[in-house]
């Protein structure tokens, strides 16, 4: 259907689920995560403490994100919602995931020193957390990505109709965009490859092994091939692997930020005035801020402690009293 014969402000405003207050709060919360993530295991050493930071940091945002898409499924089971809006939190569930994939990677490092003669502090490396701490966030993981699936599911299914009456047209010329290419929504190869994408993450439990499995084993293969081409330190080859998922991830959600920010700007014209305004569910995501920059001040102050102790042992034993 040409774009004339589509009048403009077609598709309602929906705030609460596009709004900008929504959509910036999730890609901080997010962010900040890597960042922590990305400082916790830049020392090569992976606290408690840092470890219980990336986990209460990942919980908050996979909570919010159960929220969100919550109220989408009954918003698009009672009022509707429109096609537009629907590719917008599917984008956005995407992200929040990633913060399981974070905490799993950290667990797997966590406790561990391979540096020989190497202590971040005067204190002794902690023993691993037993492999059963981690299953609480990795079972809401699991299920936030299995619900995430089933929304999947259910749109792509129902691609043709899904939001009709809730927008001006079924067959509204909306664009997906992915990694910068722009893929109208209508595409039938575009809704095969997306149903069986939600198809295989459905299962709970089962969709993270294979999440897990393929991120990581592409990082695994990416840092054989580091090492292969390059002279790396033993010291450092044991985390590459966690390395190169840290930055894959980074890549993964600058990706979905731009692609999401670039489809709303395209599609800015069908939408209709309101979409901006600030609600109290923008409002309130953005005070969810709060939680994550108290876990970078948290963190920091013990960084800070540890860098004192660390500089405190490479003080000559001559020079002390």
């Amino acid at each position: 259907m040409p774009d004339s014969l589509i009048s403009l402000g077609c598709i309602q405003a929906n705030p609460d689920i596009a709004g900008i207050g929504i959509r910036v709060a999730i890609y901080a919360q997010n962010f900040i995560a890597l960042v922590l993530s990305v400082v916790a295991l830049g020392d090569r050493y992976v606290s408690w403490k840092e470890l219980l930071l990336i986990e209460s940091q990942s919980m908050t945002i996979l909570l919010t994100a159960c929220a969100l898409l919550s109220s989408a499924v009954i918003q698009a089971a009672t009022f509707g919602m429109s096609t537009y809006h629907a590719l917008i939190i599917l984008n956005l569930a995407w992200m929040n995931n990633t913060n399981t994939l974070l905490y799993a990677i950290l667990f797997r490092y966590q406790g561990l020193v391979k540096i020989p003669g190497f202590r971040l502090s005067t204190f002794q490396p902690q023993k691993p957390l037993p492999k059963k701490k981690a299953l609480p966030l990795l079972a809401v993981g699991s299920l936030h990505l299995s619900f995430v699936a089933g929304f999947g599911l259910w749109f792509w299914a129902k691609i043709d109709t899904f939001g009709a009456s809730s927008q001006c047209a079924p067959r509204l010329p909306l664009l997906l965009v992915i990694l910068g290419h722009r893929i109208p929504v209508t595409s039938q190869l575009l809704r095969v490859i997306s149903l069986a994408i939600y198809g295989i993450i459905a299962v709970p439990g089962l969709n993270l092994v294979v999440v897990v499995g393929v991120l990581y084993g592409a990082a695994a293969i990416c840092s054989r091939a580091v090492e292969i081409l390059s002279i790396i330190p033993k010291n450092v080859t044991f985390f590459l692997p966690g390395y190169i998922t840290l930055a894959l991830l980074f890549g993964f959600n600058i990706a979905i930020a731009v692609d999401t920010e670039i489809m709303i700007s395209q599609t800015k014209a069908f939408v209709q005035e309101g979409e901006s305004q600030w609600t109290f569910g923008q409002t309130l995501a953005i005070f969810m801020l709060v939680l994550p920059l108290k876990d970078i001040k948290l963190g920091e102050v013990d960084l800070n402690l540890a860098g004192r102790c660390l500089a405190q042992r490479r003080i000559p034993s001559s020079l002390i009293g």
